[in-house]
């Protein structure tokens, strides 16, 4: 920042003043996050550089100067590269010698650091365990078996003490001292958060295991033919692709709502809530195509299927208990188009189309009113501007969501259903206190309200993980991505907040002090019963960029689940009564 970006300025300069393009630098970008290709190079050593051009949206769009082309802003671009390459050439010595003062540092850094290494690994989710290796090793990060320090086997090992400590620091670390209020973008992005991993710093000396250079194979799990059920842990990344292969082979699959202990392999095996049950008299198809489907995906997901010879479980709930119920195979129409938030809306499709196989309706909101909504029963509708929907088609979906079925709505989408109607449930109230603001400088706006701008930071809430949303994890604390100011007040109905900001919540990242105080204790995930049908409403964006493995589960959840969701009703005593009084 002090020799090689100055020197790159008089080089870009030079060349853009030559167009007589008008430019400007250090004012709107940061180098904070390694997302971005112009940052990703500095955490490896090299010299990253941004160019934004303003978009001539075609061929020529007017401004409030002259018209911008569609040849105006290839030629800066153009430009831009070419001068690239060029003040590469002249500056090569510096470059180099740059790269190599950036890993002496890396290497001092490393050997001064209290924290020696890191352990991780989820015993409960192989898939999501291998996804977070498998972007570790794209980073060219090293990598080690746990050896004897693995209890189950299944645990694994990063030191600090490697080429790449930098990058080895920006995936676990979650705190970092900040010298600015104002961002671009994320203010952290710790990779191990995204995952939700249990994961443990290491400060004293540590044997690792082999090395790990390539992805570990997928565990091959042989199912064993049953003539009563098939059962399976939810625990799983990849359980919702592995139920919906079944229910598309026309496999009725049933869930479990509390917990059970089966014989398995002679001894007894926990199953916890939402783990998945498929009898064998219970289906429409032969036992011969049922164990075939059954096979298949597990063969598919990587997940282990038990075969079971007897209902009668040695703890819980029996497999012909009443809280056994039926899930109602996802049939998904996605809101899209003009307003809608486009990002929130493909990360939603990728992960669907991509991850599950599952194809889904991405309906144009311009089609809207002539969508015959009763092919569908969950609609998922993101953040956006949604005054496009008018009063008649509001009315069309809310008696859709009262007949029976499920509206899954993220951030500013919760928003819109909470102004609109479609909930009795509430958004925190704007700070109404009362007084004059002290008066400040006019060109201080930019910096004081910007500050209170959420980027992007990592936080903890508490997961109720006896909620169906909540199946499948195995810790009530979970962090989640925040970048919006979407803020829940916490029901009325006592089992209707399934998610809740915690007291302390913030994990990493930077928060303004009004905004942290918003968020402490609001509500994160909201179900919110209407008539028959089901309200599900996110504070956040559970898919942020295709990399929060960690919470892709609560949505996935919603998907799958929330058919089945009834929100219990409150029965009001005399001593709550009173207190309400």
């Amino acid at each position: 920042y002090k020799n090689i970006y100055p020197k790159y300025a008089e080089y870009f300069s030079k060349a853009t003043d030559k167009l007589s393009s008008m430019y400007y630098t250090k004012e709107s970008y940061d180098k904070l996050y390694p997302g971005y290709g112009s940052s990703y190079i500095n955490f490896y050593g090299g010299a990253g550089f941004l160019f934004e051009q303003a978009s001539s949206r075609g061929h020529v769009q007017e401004t409030n100067t002259i018209p911008l082309t569609f040849a105006f802003t290839i030629r800066n671009q153009f430009t831009a590269a070419l001068t690239t390459v060029k003040a590469s050439l002249a500056e090569k010595t510096s470059l180099l010698k740059m790269r190599k003062e950036f890993y002496r540092v890396a290497k001092e850094q490393a050997a001064k650091s209290a924290v020696k290494g890191y352990l991780f690994g989820d015993a409960n989710d192989e898939t999501r365990t291998r996804a977070f290796i498998d972007i570790l090793l794209l980073h060219e990060i090293e990598v080690y078996e746990a050896g004897n320090n693995s209890a189950d086997g299944k645990s694994y090992y990063v030191p600090t003490g490697q080429n790449n400590y930098i990058m080895v620091r920006s995936v676990f670390e979650k705190q970092i001292t900040y010298i600015d209020s104002s961002f671009y973008d994320a203010s952290v992005w710790s990779l191990v958060h995204a995952y939700n991993l249990p994961h443990t710093e290491i400060k004293t000396s540590f044997t690792a295991g082999k090395k790990i250079t390539a992805l570990p194979a997928q565990q091959i799990f042989t199912v064993e033919k049953s003539n009563y059920a098939y059962v399976m842990s939810n625990t799983d990344y990849n359980t919702h692709k592995a139920i919906y292969h079944l229910q598309k082979s026309g496999v009725i699959v049933q869930s479990a709502f509390r917990p059970f202990t089966a014989m398995v392999g002679g001894s007894n095996k926990k199953f916890g809530y939402g783990s998945i049950v498929i009898s064998v008299q219970q289906q429409k198809i032969s036992p011969d195509s049922l164990f075939k489907s059954v096979s298949d995906a597990s063969k598919q997901t990587g997940i282990s299927i038990y075969s079971l010879n007897t209902g009668f479980s040695s703890g819980g709930i029996d497999l012909g208990s009443g809280y056994v119920r039926t899930l109602i195979k996802p049939e998904v129409v996605l809101i899209i188009g003009t307003g809608v938030a486009a990002t929130e809306a493909g990360e939603i499709w990728h992960l669907l189309d991509q991850r599950l196989q599952m194809p889904i309706t991405k309906l144009d909101i311009l089609n809207f009113g002539r969508a015959d909504l009763k092919r569908y029963n969950t609609m998922i509708i993101v953040s956006g501007n949604y005054t496009l929907i008018d009063k008649a088609a509001t009315d069309k979906i809310k008696a859709w969501v009262q007949n029976g079925n499920t509206m899954i709505t993220i951030k500013t989408g919760t928003e819109w259903a909470i102004k609109n109607g479609f909930t009795k449930e509430k958004l925190l109230p704007v700070d109404s206190a009362k007084g004059t603001p002290a008066r400040q400088n006019f060109d201080m706006a930019v910096h004081i309200e910007g500050a209170k701008a959420m980027g992007g930071s990592i936080f903890r809430v508490d997961l109720d993980t006896t909620h169906p949303i909540g199946f499948g994890f195995t810790n009530r604390k979970v962090s989640v991505y925040r970048n919006g100011l979407t803020f829940l007040q916490p029901s009325v109905n006592a089992y209707s907040t399934v998610s809740q900001y915690t007291a302390d919540p913030l994990v990493g990242g930077y928060i303004h002090s009004t905004t942290l105080k918003k968020l402490k204790n609001s509500a994160s995930i909201l179900v919110g019963g209407e008539g028959t049908g089901r309200v599900i409403m996110f504070s956040d964006n559970p898919n942020f960029r295709g990399t929060w493995y960690g919470t892709n589960k609560l949505f996935l959840n919603a998907v799958f689940y929330g058919g089945n969701i009834n929100i219990p009703q409150v029965i009001v005593g005399e001593k709550e009564t009173r207190e309400q009084d």
